[in-house]
């Protein structure tokens, strides 16, 4: 059997290159996206969601997970995150890790608009000090 060689034009690397670059997550500081609505029956919200609203149907999942990080001997860890309203979401799961990661599962309940919320704030090492810093991530979240 013979193999056949298939050229790369410039064409189709432009192409790659340029739909990579769309993919890429708006930096938390920038204006809050929405999303007219999302059709999976799944939906995850990760740090780089911050500010993002978002429309889903009743019985849907909606998973948040919140990854903590290290620095210069200080640990930032994810507080829980919550909802507000218990009957637009509800929490199903929750957790935390020693690493700072914090993570939520929620099931939107009822038609309504709920916000879910997460603080983290730096734990240091023994013998040093953090800054008293807590920075504030949230999610709007439509249920119809």
């Amino acid at each position: 059997m013979r193999s056949m060689k298939i050229p790369v034009s410039a064409f189709t690397v432009g192409l790659a290159l340029s739909t990579a670059a769309i993919c890429v997550p708006a930096p938390a500081s920038a204006a809050p996206r929405t999303d007219r609505s999302v059709t999976a029956a799944r939906l995850t919200l990760t740090n780089a969601d911050n500010g993002r609203s978002v429309t889903v149907r009743r019985g849907e999942v909606i998973t948040v997970r919140l990854t903590g990080r290290r620095a210069n001997a200080e640990t930032w860890k994810w507080s829980v995150p919550s909802a507000t309203g218990d009957r637009t979401l509800q929490r199903t799961a929750e957790g935390t890790s020693p690493s700072g990661n914090a993570s939520a599962v929620f099931r939107a309940q009822s038609d309504g608009t709920a916000t879910i919320s997460a603080n983290e704030r730096c734990v240091s090492a023994p013998g040093r000090i953090c800054p008293h810093t807590v920075l504030h991530w949230t999610a709007t979240v439509h249920v119809k």
